[in-house]
C-alpha cells in the first residue's frame, strides 16, 4: 500500500481527456516594454477589499464587493485608474483637495470637453483612503473645447506652482495637482 502511494505523487499528472493538450507551465513574463522582471505578491486587503495584489514597482489591484451603487456587483480596482469613477469612491481625494473639491476638479475637467480623465500612481494608506496628485487627462480634437481644457489645466498646474502643457497637437495632458 505504501508503494502505490509514493509511485502515485511521483506520476507526472494527467489530463481527464486525452485529447486535449496540457497547458503551458506559467512562468513570470518580462513586463511588456520593459525586459524587467515585476513580481506580484498577495497582501493584507485593506477595508473595504476583499482580495488585494501588490507589485514591487507599487501597482496593484484589488477585488471587492459593491456598495451603494454597485451593490450586488464585484468590483475590480487598480493603482491606474479612470478618475472619474475613482474619485466618486469615499475616502478618495486629488492633492490636498477635499473629496468634494477633487469630485469638483474632474466633473469640471469632463464639462470641459476632456474626453478621459485618468488618476495615475495612487497611494493607498492603512485606513483605506487613496490619494493621487497624478492625472492624465485626454484631449479632444475639436478646437474650441481643447483651448478650453487646456486653459483650465494651466489654471489648475499654477495654482500648485507648475506649468500648464502648451497645444502642440498632442492627445494627452499631464497635471500635477500636489
Amino acid at each position: 500500500m505504501l508503494l502505490i502511494l509514493a509511485i502515485s505523487f511521483t506520476m507526472k499528472p494527467r489530463l481527464s481527456n486525452p485529447k486535449l493538450k496540457q497547458p503551458p507551465a506559467v512562468l513570470p513574463r518580462p513586463r511588456n516594454g520593459t525586459g524587467a522582471w515585476v513580481p506580484w505578491r498577495l497582501a493584507a486587503a485593506r477595508p473595504d477589499e476583499s482580495v488585494r495584489w501588490e507589485c514591487v514597482d507599487g501597482s496593484w489591484v484589488t477585488v471587492s464587493l459593491g456598495h451603494g451603487s454597485e451593490l450586488g456587483r464585484v468590483v475590480v480596482a487598480h493603482s491606474d485608474e479612470d478618475a472619474v469613477q475613482w474619485v466618486h469612491f469615499k475616502g478618495r481625494t486629488l492633492g490636498e483637495m477635499t473629496p468634494s473639491a477633487s469630485r469638483n476638479v474632474v466633473d469640471k475637467l469632463l464639462k470641459l470637453g476632456a474626453v478621459a480623465v485618468h488618476a495615475c500612481k495612487i497611494d493607498s494608506y492603512e485606513d483605506g483612503t487613496e490619494n493621487t496628485g497624478h492625472l492624465v487627462v485626454e484631449l479632444p480634437n475639436t478646437q474650441p473645447a481643447r483651448s478650453a481644457l487646456l486653459k483650465h489645466i494651466d489654471r489648475l498646474a499654477r495654482k500648485q506652482g507648475h506649468a500648464g502643457d502648451l497645444d502642440d497637437g498632442q492627445k494627452y495632458a499631464y497635471l500635477k495637482l500636489d
